[in-house]
């Protein structure tokens, strides 16, 4: 009876090992990464501008949609491993591009996200994370690349609300955008562009 019952355990370990393998990306599987992805998503709530997600990029450091945060109201930033808000404080923005990068003191943040080393071009997947209206519901999104919009990049179907400054990713989740907002008439999405994100990082 003992043998069977390690028997039996070691084929749903093997078969565990093998679903995992059958899609793994960078030797995670794709459970895996969704949840480092969540973990360093945040809420935003700014007093008077509403609700919204970012997502954190290095120690302290998040980024986040410029019309977020672009009211006068206190900066609320709240993120998964914390039980309470923190005060967010605007760093620098990018207008034209709708970015930008808070900064939070905190001694304890999750492990920051880092950016693709290119598009993932039209046609192939992107994964958008954020919150809907309250910070209780945080949700993940498949969708595809519909190409390039003005300097922005389209996706083939909408997002919903509280999503806005939220983190793009691609399958090794890395980031490839922030997302912007939706084409209502045409039932697409809007996220920035990487090389955006890239020069707002880098002044």
């Amino acid at each position: 009876m003992v043998r069977r019952a390690i028997a039996r355990l070691g084929v749903v370990l093997l078969l565990v090992s093998m679903f995992c393998s059958l899609d793994r990306v960078n030797g995670q599987c794709p459970a895996t990464i969704d949840e480092k992805v969540r973990s360093a998503t945040v809420y935003i709530d700014q007093t008077g501008t509403g609700k919204s997600t970012g997502v954190f990029v290095g120690p302290g450091k998040i980024l986040t949609a410029h019309h977020c945060v672009s009211g006068t109201g206190t900066v609320w930033v709240w993120h998964c491993n914390s039980t309470r808000y923190s005060v967010g404080t605007v760093e620098k923005v990018d207008r034209e591009h709708d970015l930008a990068l808070l900064s939070i003191r905190e001694e304890c943040t999750p492990d920051p996200l880092c950016l693709a080393g290119s598009e993932v071009g039209a046609g192939n997947e992107v994964i958008t994370t954020g919150w809907g209206d309250d910070a209780t519901n945080l949700s993940v999104w498949r969708m595809k690349d519909a190409g390039v919009f003005d300097h922005r990049r389209k996706t083939d179907t909408m997002g919903r609300n509280g999503r806005s400054g939220g983190p793009v990713t691609n399958a090794k989740g890395q980031i490839v955008g922030i997302w912007y907002g939706n084409l209502t008439q045409e039932k697409q999405g809007l996220y920035c562009e990487l090389s955006y994100i890239r020069t707002l990082l880098k002044d």
